[in-house]
């Protein structure tokens, strides 16, 4: 929770921090000692549900257009679906005695069968401290912490001055012994004391290694000029963790992890000094293991819950784990409701948990392996396997296990900069089925950047194995398009980089490249305009494209487009040299049909008078793009009928080229929503596509029945109605800003109705549609 500081008052703070904290110490216990195998998944989620008190309290205007049992509910949905073995939450304020504000039990009801173990509320609701008011009742400290992992107790440690094992703790499944704890903060005068802040403790025992692990989970102080108040409480769970270590067998280390929003912006010097702090006990930020390029934002401007346009990572895993590998941390942007919108205003990190052994994280991932088959091993039950490409460009995968027939598995392929949104697959699927030779069943990606493969058993339904182990094969093939089936991926508007091999003595000399580009239908039937552009290269001692060095011959170079292998061509142009700029003249057909379909566009020279190699960059251009829809709902604001709501704002969250890019939002046309005003769209981008929209047109259709999208086309006989359109354009006022205005057309539904939403996205020279 982002929250307004009303004053800080350290001296109060500082007082109470350095109370004398004695714990009580008994005999040292000991422990079986377990195998290290297996995996676990932690989850750390703010899921922002204050109303009604403190939102009132705090004039938050964030709103969820739903009741608060529904929204928990559909959280704790999301959260059964992640096969989490521990959750801790924040923000999960107990009001069960206050009207429509259940979300606890809408929560706890889809998590209560499988998380026998939970610690429900913790804090003292009578001693939360309201500086208006200080003798009203506020809120507890809104944490939760659920596993499926057994409570294991500390019989050396008992409640002490620093926390308790019993007191203001609502819990199920744990006994009073001090298996878990509390530590309230001294409370300070600001609005974070509306709840009784602190940080909760559990013990845990791993079922795979029966070694203990300590949870510790907390929200801390909001707000950047909370700096100082929010170093104190680091000093204050330091502390505890000390007194938990000082309780535990010198036989085998006790694990730690410390989970939550501890509202620390990442990679700046306040969170250099929190982790200072942490890494006296040994902790280590695990986001940090992964990607050093995915700034993993968990408070984020791409959330629909977002009250601005920063992007910050606040929300923390950090873990002293011992022999284990912190195989995969991700954000959950997927939490969302049915009609595709965020839950909470902040995004849940995750993190999967696994012996250590080679190449079993981002970080210790196998680096550009070669054509040949690379072998590998899932040593260790629960374990990953990475891969890192730094050069981007096409490629073919496909693996298997060396002796076992009966386990499929998945191969995912990430950017570098988002280890949590899966990449499309160019062709395939991530599936590769089971067998013990290196099948045809392959997946290809092409990203436009450097990106990892994660590799891992599954079972039938894809979940992942947990048990299987064995040595695996893994077969990678760069496409470099010496043939039709080894054409290269051409994006639209990106340059790709490719190369004539000479004669290798084993391979003749290559005379032709073979790229595939995709064209799509335009919603308004309009044919496909193609440009390209060749521009000759050079590359350097490491391998990378750069100009043609001084002194260098120009090359000549020809097209072809074709859509089948020994089909006609579509255009050709003959061999020519490149110009003044190395470059050939843009090259534009507009006799495409307008279809869906796949083309091969294939470059030529002309044989070489010596055994050289020929390298250059393709550009295209067109005036569409592959656009996926990741959501497109009716966004319920007012109404709890979908159906039955005037002004229910349409909602696009899009995926351009197989990435994640930008959420639209049409302003609320009453102006009564203040989370989103009359002329405002939120969105942010992961990535490099930056689009320049100039207009979005939605249109809706009312199914005819034949299950055919028609867009009202006439000749494609019945047709789906037109029911009216949606349009937002650029704004007047500033040509270069997101902000676009509104006009609307509202149109009667018919609840027993099928409808279907076709929508074009305009820009300069360009037009996207899909539904």
């Amino acid at each position: 929770m982002r929250s307004t500081n009303k004053g800080i008052y350290l001296l109060l703070v500082m007082t109470l921090i350095t109370i004398t904290l004695i714990p009580v110490i008994l005999p040292m216990e000991s422990y079986a000692t377990g195998k290290l195998d297996g995996s676990y998944r932690i989850l750390s989620y703010n899921v922002h549900a204050k109303e009604p008190i403190l939102e009132e309290t705090l004039d938050d205007d964030t709103e969820y257009p739903m009741d608060a049992k529904d929204r928990g509910a559909m959280i704790g949905n999301h959260i059964l679906k992640g096969d989490y073995d521990i959750i801790v939450l924040s923000e999960v304020f107990d009001e069960s005695d206050l009207p429509d504000a259940d979300f606890q039990e809408g929560l706890l009801s889809t998590l209560k069968d499988k998380y026998p173990y939970r610690i429900e509320e913790l804090g003292d609701m009578e001693t939360a401290f309201d500086p208006l008011n200080p003798d009203v009742v506020r809120e507890d400290s809104g944490l939760m912490l659920l596993t499926k992992f057994k409570p294991l107790e500390n019989d050396n440690l008992k409640s002490s001055g620093s926390f308790s094992c019993v007191k203001d703790i609502d819990h199920v499944g744990f006994t009073e012994g001090c298996s878990k704890g509390w530590s309230p903060y001294p409370l300070t005068p600001t609005e974070d004391a509306l709840a009784q802040k602190g940080v909760g403790w559990v013990r845990l025992e791993n079922p795979n290694s029966l070694n203990p692990i300590n949870v510790f989970f907390t929200h801390t102080q909001a707000h950047q000029s909370g700096r100082e108040i929010r170093a104190y409480q680091f000093l204050q769970i330091k502390k505890f963790m000390n007194e938990v270590k000082k309780g535990s067998s010198p036989n085998r280390p006790e694990d730690m992890v410390l989970a939550g929003d501890l509202n620390v912006i990442a990679d700046t010097d306040e969170y250099r000094d929190m982790m200072n702090v942490f890494s006296d006990v040994g902790l280590e930020d695990t986001w940090e293991l992964g990607s050093k390029k995915d700034p993993g934002y968990s408070w984020s401007a791409l959330n629909d819950q977002h009250p601005g346009s920063s992007n910050e990572r606040l929300d923390y895993i950090l873990a002293n784990i011992q022999g284990s590998c912190y195989q995969h941390a991700a954000l959950r942007r997927d939490f969302d409701s049915k009609e595709g919108l965020d839950l909470s205003d902040h995004y849940g990190v995750e993190l999967t948990i696994a012996p250590h052994y080679a190449y079993c994280s981002p970080a210790a991932a196998l680096t550009n392996p070669g054509e040949d088959i690379s072998r590998m091993r899932i040593n260790k039950q629960g374990n990953y396997q990475w891969v890192h490409f730094t050069n981007p460009g096409t490629y073919t995968f496909t693996v298997a296990s060396e002796t076992d027939n009966t386990t499929p598995f998945e191969i995912i392929a990430y950017r570098d900069e988002d280890l949590s949104t899966p990449l499309k697959p160019w062709k395939g699927d991530s599936l590769i089925d089971k067998g013990v030779q290196l099948s045809k069943d392959t997946v290809s990606f092409a990203p436009s950047g450097p990106f990892y493969l994660r590799i891992r058993p599954v079972n039938a339904d894809q979940t992942h194995n947990k048990t299987w182990t064995g040595d695996i094969n893994l077969k990678v093939h760069k496409h470099t398009g010496v043939s039709w089936d080894d054409a290269i991926a051409l994006h639209p508007f990106k340059e790709t980089n490719a190369s004539m091999a000479a004669d290798t003595g084993i391979n003749p000399i290559q005379k032709k490249t073979y790229f595939e580009l995709r064209t799509e239908q335009l919603l308004s039937l309009k044919k496909q305009d193609f440009s390209f552009t060749l521009t000759q290269k050079g590359v350097n001692s490491s391998g990378e494209y750069t100009k043609p060095a001084s002194g260098t011959s120009k090359e000549k170079f020809g097209y072809q487009l074709k859509a089948s292998i020994d089909g006609p061509d579509l255009f050709k142009v003959d061999e020519t040299q490149v110009g003044a700029l190395w470059s050939l003249p843009y090259l534009t057909n507009t006799a495409i049909s307008a279809k869906s379909d796949e083309y091969r566009l294939i470059v030529t020279r002309p044989q070489p008078t010596s055994n050289t190699q020929a390298h250059f960059s393709m550009r295209y251009t067109t005036n569409l793009r592959n656009l996926d829809i990741m959501t497109l709902r009716c966004k319920d604001q007012e109404d709890s009928n979908i159906l039955d709501a005037e002004d229910d704002d349409p909602y696009l969250k899009l995926n351009i080229d197989g990435e994640l890019t930008r959420t639209l939002w049409y302003g609320d046309t009453d102006e009564n929503q203040s989370h989103h005003g009359p002329k405002r769209i939120l969105g942010g981008s992961l990535n490099t596509h930056k689009i320049p929209f100039t207009s979005v047109e939605s249109t809706l259709y009312e199914e005819d029945g034949d299950g055919t999208p028609d867009y009202g086309d006439p000749d494609a006989g019945d047709t789906d109605e037109n029911l009216g359109s949606l349009r937002i354009e650029s704004s007047p006022h500033d040509p270069n800003s997101d902000a676009l205005s509104y006009k609307t057309t509202d149109f009667d539904r018919d609840p027993d109705a099928l409808y279907r939403m076709g929508y074009r996205v305009y820009l300069p020279g360009a037009e996207y549609s899909g539904e």
